[in-house]
């Protein structure tokens, strides 16, 4: 690596590399080099650097890899579709107002991209979910004050082609989340069904 990293997201690409993204004022992503080598600068990427704030509400961004082998990273209450193959942004996607979303004012809100439903044949069309989240200046006042976290989750369809910027369809009626994760059944709902209250 070109610095150290503390606070990124590390996630594996489909030809077998990874990728650190973000961090302690890195707003940039790197590739893992082979052992015993660095890689001779990092990437930079404007999102971590636009959604940055007197406390870093964009630490740990939220990753997930799409169908087509473009990533979907969070940061804040900001997203974008990056194709790390090239370095180019191809989605910027809509803001998701209320909140901050990241570490540290969320503890981290949760995240996941939703089942596939194969039965589709080549028609896939993913969805992200987040949910949970604080106040983006939580941080500042945790330790004097309780400040109740979010009840809301959003989702969203971030992959080329869909709805454009991609609107967040959100729900309030979850539970207060902050440090959750998140496990798909078998049994969950798929990207694109309706699932009404449960979000």
């Amino acid at each position: 690596m070109s610095q150290k990293i503390r606070y990124g997201t590390q996630q594996i690409l489909p030809d077998g590399r990874s990728i650190v993204l973000g961090g302690r004022r890195a707003f940039s992503y790197e590739f893992v080099p082979a052992e015993g080598q660095k890689n001779a600068q990092a990437n930079n990427l404007q999102l971590l650097r636009d959604t940055n704030d007197d406390v870093e509400n964009n630490l740990y961004p939220l990753v997930h890899l799409l169908i087509d082998g473009t990533l979907f990273i969070f940061a804040n209450d900001r997203s974008v579709v990056l194709d790390c193959r090239t370095g180019q942004v191809v989605r910027d996607l809509s803001a998701l107002p209320g909140a901050g979303r990241n570490y540290p004012a969320s503890g981290i809100g949760m995240s996941a991209l939703l089942p596939l439903d194969l039965r589709r044949g080549d028609v896939l069309s993913p969805e992200v979910i987040i949910c949970g989240g604080t106040p983006k200046n939580a941080f500042k006042f945790g330790e004097t004050n309780i400040i109740a976290a979010l009840r809301d989750c959003a989702r969203s369809n971030p992959a080329p082609g869909g709805p454009w910027p991609a609107p967040w369809a959100t729900c309030s009626s979850c539970p207060p989340a902050t440090l959750s994760s998140s496990t798909a059944p078998p049994w969950a709902a798929p990207a694109g069904a309706s699932v009404g209250r449960r979000c």
